[in-house]
C-alpha cells in the first residue's frame, strides 16, 4: 500500500464522523509501520470514547514501539473503568516492553477481571523467560520480587529461573530470608534448598522459628535437601511444632540424614513429654533402621499411651526378623510363687512389710497382683495408696509391653514366632491374650487349632473367648474338633461367645449344626436369635424338617422364626406344614401373621 493509502487513513482516523469507521481505520493502521502513524495512535488515547481507547491500545502494541509504554501504564488506561481497554494494555505492555514493565504487570495480576489477571500472568511468565537467559543480578532481583506473586506457575517459573541464574542468585536469595513478605522468605529458602546451599544453613534454622507456618515448613525441606549435621538438632526440635504438614516436613528431613540422626533423636527421647512429639521421633528411628535404636522402641511398647505403642511397634517391623530374639526378653513374664507377697500386701496393719510387698509386686510385674493392689488403690492410706497405684501400673505397662510384642511378631509374618503366641495363651493378663488369639489368625495346622479351641473352651475372660471362636471361623473350618467346640460354646455364658459360635456352625454347614442352631433360635439374647437365624438360612431346603418340626415348638419365638425360614426356602413340602400351623387355634398374633407371609411366598 502507497504512502498516500496509508495518509488517507489517517484522515479517516482523525476526520471520521462514525465512530464504528474510525475504530476499523485505528486497527489497520496497527499493522502498518509508516512514522506518521506512532503520534496519531497516541492521540487516540485521548478520545472519549471507551471504543476508540480500546482500538487504539491494541494497534499501539501492534506498531511495537516502547515508547507508547509510558502512556499505556498511565491510570486512566491500565487501570481503566473498562475491562477491555485494561486487558488490550496488559497485552501491548508484555508485547513491546521490557523487564521494566514486570511491576506493572504484576499490579494488574490483582485485577478484578479473571480475563485481566490472566493476561498479566501469561505476559508475566514470556517476561521470565526472557530474562532468565540474561544471568544478570538484575534479572535474579526481578525474579526474587516474583517470588511474592500467588500464581503457583510464575512462582515455580522464578524458581527455575533462580536456579539456572545459580551463583547470581544466591545472595539475593540470602537476604530473601529477611523479606518481610512471607511468600520470598518461604520460596526464597524452597530455592536455597534446590541450590543445596550449605552457606544457608545458619540463616535457614533462624527461618524455622519463623511465625508463618509455611515458612517454616519450607526451610525445613531445605535443610533436608541440604543435609549439613549442623542443621540435625534445630530439625529434631521441629518435630514439637504444632503444624502437622511442617513435622512431616522434619521426619522426612532427618531420616534423609540416616544414622546421622539417631543419636540427637534417641536423647531428646529421654526428656520429651510430649506423646506427639515421642510418636514422631520413633516413626524417624524406624525409618532409618538404626539397630542402636533398638532398646529405646523396645522400652516404649510399654508406654501408657496406645499411639506411642503403636508407633514403636511399627518402627520394629522395618527391623524385619533380626527383632525376634531383642523382643523375646520383654514377652518374659513372672512364674514363682507369690501368693506370701500378696498375702502380706493384704494386711495394712504391719505398714513396713506391707509396703515392701507392694514394691516387690509392682518389681515382678506380675498381673496375678491386680486384684489385691486394685483393692489397696481404694485404701483411706494415702502412701499406700500412691504405692499400688504405682505398682499397678508398673504391672499394666509390662502386660502392654507384652502385647505390644505380639503386636510386631504378628506382622513380621515369620513361622518362627509362632511359640510366642501359644506360650502368651497363658498369659495372666486378658489382654495378652487377647492379642495372642489375634495373632494366630495369621497361622494354621493343628497346633494353631489346639491352642484356639483350648482358649475358646477354659479362658476366664469372655473376651478371650470371643476372639478364639472368631478367629477359628478363619482357620478351623473343615475340622471336625471345631464343629464340636462350637457346638459347646452355644451354651457359654457370654452372649457374644455364643454369637461368633452360631457364625461357625453357620460356616460349616454340617447337618450336625442344625439341631444346635434350631434351639440357639430360642437364646435369652436376641443377637444370638438372629446369627443362628441367618446360619440356618444358609442351610436352604436341608433345614425343611427339622423347621417343620420346631412349628410345634412350645416356643413362640422359635415357631416365628422357623416360619419366616420356611417361607424363605420356596419348598412345596414347607407350604403344607404352614398351612397346617394356620390351623392352630390360639396360635400369638405375631406367629400368625409370620405363617401367613411365609406362606405367600412360596405360593408366589
Amino acid at each position: 500500500m502507497t504512502k498516500i493509502s496509508t495518509q488517507q487513513i489517517i484522515q479517516d482516523v482523525q476526520n471520521g464522523e462514525d465512530a464504528g469507521f474510525r475504530r476499523e481505520a485505528i486497527i489497520t493502521l496497527g499493522y502498518k509501520q509508516d512514522p506518521d502513524i506512532f503520534p496519531v495512535l497516541l492521540d487516540q488515547l485521548k478520545d472519549p470514547s471507551s471504543s476508540i481507547q480500546h482500538a487504539a491500545v491494541i494497534s499501539l502494541g501492534r506498531y511495537g514501539n516502547p515508547e507508547a509504554i509510558d502512556k499505556l501504564i498511565k491510570p486512566r488506561i491500565l487501570r481503566s473503568a473498562h475491562v477491555n481497554i485494561r486487558w488490550a494494555a496488559v497485552a501491548a505492555i508484555g508485547r513491546i516492553g521490557d523487564d521494566k514493565v514486570i511491576e506493572h504487570l504484576v499490579k494488574a495480576a490483582d485485577d478484578d477481571a479473571w480475563i485481566v489477571r490472566n493476561q498479566a500472568v501469561t505476559e508475566i511468565k514470556a517476561q521470565i523467560r526472557t530474562i532468565t537467559t540474561l544471568r544478570e543480578q538484575r534479572s535474579a532481583r526481578l525474579l526474587l520480587r516474583l517470588l511474592a506473586m500467588k500464581d503457583r506457575e510464575i512462582i515455580e517459573l522464578a524458581i527455575e529461573g533462580l536456579v539456572e541464574l545459580g551463583q547470581v542468585s544466591i545472595d539475593l536469595l540470602l537476604s530473601g530470608l529477611k523479606y518481610s513478605s512471607s511468600r520470598i522468605r518461604e520460596h526464597s529458602a524452597t530455592t536455597l534448598g534446590i541450590l543445596e546451599i550449605w552457606d544457608a544453613t545458619p540463616l535457614l534454622i533462624v527461618c524455622l522459628s519463623d511465625k508463618i507456618w509455611y515458612v517454616r515448613r519450607s526451610a525445613v525441606h531445605a535443610l533436608g535437601q541440604i543435609r549439613n549435621p549442623a542443621a540435625i538438632e534445630p530439625l529434631v526440635r521441629c518435630l514439637g511444632d504444632h503444624v502437622d504438614s511442617v513435622q512431616h516436613e522434619a521426619i522426612t528431613a532427618l531420616v534423609g540424614f540416616r544414622k546421622e540422626s539417631t543419636v540427637p533423636l534417641l536423647n531428646t527421647l529421654i526428656h520429651e513429654p510430649n506423646k506427639f512429639v515421642i510418636r514422631a521421633i520413633l516413626l524417624c528411628l524406624g525409618e532409618i533402621k538404626d539397630p542402636a535404636s533398638i532398646p529405646a522402641l523396645i522400652q516404649h511398647l510399654r508406654s501408657s499411651y496406645f499411639v506411642i505403642r503403636n508407633t514403636a511397634s511399627r518402627a520394629l517391623v522395618q527391623f524385619g526378623s533380626e527383632v525376634i530374639k531383642i523382643v523375646a526378653p520383654v514377652m518374659t513374664r513372672n512364674t514363682s510363687n507369690i501368693k506370701a507377697l500378696i498375702k502380706t500386701a493384704e494386711n495394712p496393719e504391719d505398714r513396713v512389710s506391707c509396703i515392701r510387698a507392694i514394691r516387690a509386686l509392682g518389681v515382678l510385674e506380675d498381673h496375678r497382683a491386680v486384684p489385691v493392689l486394685k483393692k489397696l488403690v481404694e485404701s483411706h492410706d494415702l502412701e499406700l495408696a500412691d504405692e499400688a497405684e504405682t505398682a499397678l501400673a508398673q504391672v499394666g505397662q509390662a502386660a502392654w509391653g507384652r502385647c505390644s510384642c505380639l503386636n510386631v511378631l504378628r506382622e513380621l509374618d515369620d513361622p518362627a514366632v509362632l511359640p510366642y503366641f501359644i506360650i502368651s495363651l497363658e498369659d495372666t493378663s486378658a489382654n495378652v491374650r487377647l492379642q495372642a488369639v489375634r495373632g494366630l489368625e495369621r497361622f494354621g495346622g493343628k497346633m494353631v487349632i489346639e491352642a484356639l479351641i483350648n482358649a475358646a473352651r477354659s479362658d476366664q475372660d469372655a473376651y478371650v473367648r470371643t476372639e478364639a471362636v472368631r478367629t477359628l471361623r478363619k482357620v478351623g473350618v473343615g475340622h471336625p474338633e471345631v464343629l464340636d467346640l462350637a457346638i459347646s460354646c452355644l451354651a457359654d455364658r457370654d452372649r457374644n461367645v455364643r454369637m461368633q459360635s452360631t457364625r461357625l456352625l453357620g460356616n460349616f454347614q454340617d447337618m450336625k449344626s442344625i439341631a444346635p442352631l434350631i434351639k440357639a433360635m430360642t437364646d435369652t439374647h436376641w443377637g444370638v436369635r438372629e446369627a443362628a437365624e441367618i446360619a440356618l438360612y444358609n442351610f436352604g431346603a436341608k433345614a425343611g424338617d427339622p423347621l417343620i418340626e420346631a412349628l410345634s415348638n412350645r416356643s413362640w419365638m422359635l415357631r416365628k422364626r422357623a416360619a419366616r425360614l420356611l417361607g424363605n426356602s420356596g419348598e412345596k413340602k414347607a407350604g403344607v406344614a404352614l398351612e397346617k400351623a394356620l390351623k392352630k387355634r390360639g396360635e400369638r398374633k405375631e406367629v400368625r401373621e409370620q405363617l401367613f407371609e411365609a406362606l405367600a411366598k412360596i405360593k408366589e
